[in-house]
């Protein structure tokens, strides 16, 4: 169900994120655990004590947790190019936010010109609000009030038989993704597929996958 978070646990969040800690939150009793990213391996798992110790904790007590990791820089760009259409008009960042996918580098050194540019306050806000209403998006999902997909014909695979979809497993990569959130029947038609085809892989893999 969904949880009402305090706003300062949402605030605390994005802050850690941001700084490229992974947190851990207690989505009962919105406890945070903080994970710094000079202890953690390339999965943004802790790596050393007592971050072990809090993790086996977490895993055995916590009824229901959350990981969110650090900001990534597909965050920042999105956030740029909001940024861009809706708050100021630079075009040194329209031209060089010209395109849909740019390498961790350029989107960093872009990330400087703006903490450095004169309307850098208005950026601070405006990624802030940003990354707190993504947040709240991936916080507030609720599956048990998502549409239920709608059957034309039913759902079959190759050999004839109906597909439960309820059974078809979701990944955690699926959750991350803006498609999962989408009220698309076709999208949601497609992604479910990929899912299913997939369903006995060891690792999930999506050529579509756009992260929140």
């Amino acid at each position: 169900m969904k949880r009402n978070y305090p706003p300062d646990v949402l605030t605390r969040i994005v802050l850690s994120t941001e700084a490229g800690n992974t947190c851990y939150l207690n989505a009962d009793s919105f406890e945070i655990v903080e994970v710094p990213y000079s202890v953690m391996d390339k999965n943004y798992n802790p790596t050393i004590e007592p971050y072990l110790s809090q993790l086996k904790k977490i895993e055995s007590e916590w009824q229901i947790s959350i990981r969110l990791d650090p900001v990534d820089y597909i965050d920042y760009q999105y956030a740029m190019q909001k940024f861009a259409e809706n708050e100021v008009s630079d075009p040194y960042l329209n031209e060089n936010l010209d395109g849909f996918q740019f390498e961790e580098e350029h989107i960093m050194n872009l990330k400087i010109y703006l903490d450095e540019a004169d309307f850098n306050i208005e950026w601070a806000k405006f990624k802030h609000q940003y990354l707190l209403d993504s947040l709240k998006r991936f916080l507030d999902f609720d599956p048990e009030t998502t549409p239920p997909f709608e059957e034309i014909n039913g759902f079959f695979n190759d050999d004839g038989t109906k597909i439960d979809t309820e059974s078809i497993p979701i990944p955690g990569l699926c959750m991350l993704c803006k498609s999962y959130y989408t009220d698309d029947w076709d999208e949601n038609m497609l992604c479910l597929m990929n899912r299913n085809d997939q369903r006995d892989d060891d690792q999930f893999e999506c050529g579509a996958f756009e992260k929140l």
